[in-house]
């Protein structure tokens, strides 16, 4: 749905399955594009690599690895997996 609006929001909660870093490469500009300034992001799954059989899922890490200027993030763990906070200034 966010790839195809042309609309921001002030909250996005984005609960996906498919957490490897090509999968977020996918997802980063659609997700950074929606956020309206001012507002917040959160992720579920942030730290889903520190559960057994899932290490490869280090997505999340490097979407907040290469949030733009300004931007922060937070992600609140335990528990395993972890929720990150990601808000636009």
């Amino acid at each position: 749905y966010l790839s195809g609006s042309q609309n921001s929001f002030d909250l996005i909660v984005v609960d996906i399955h498919g957490n490897t870093v090509r999968d977020w490469k996918g997802y980063s500009d659609v997700l950074i594009g929606a956020l309206a300034r001012g507002g917040m992001m959160l992720i579920s799954n942030a730290n889903l690599n520190l559960v057994s059989g899932w290490q490869e899922e280090t997505g999340v890490s490097w979407f907040l690895g290469q949030l733009p200027t300004g931007w922060t993030s937070t992600v609140i763990d335990p528990p395993v997996p972890g929720i990150a906070v990601v808000r636009r200034p």
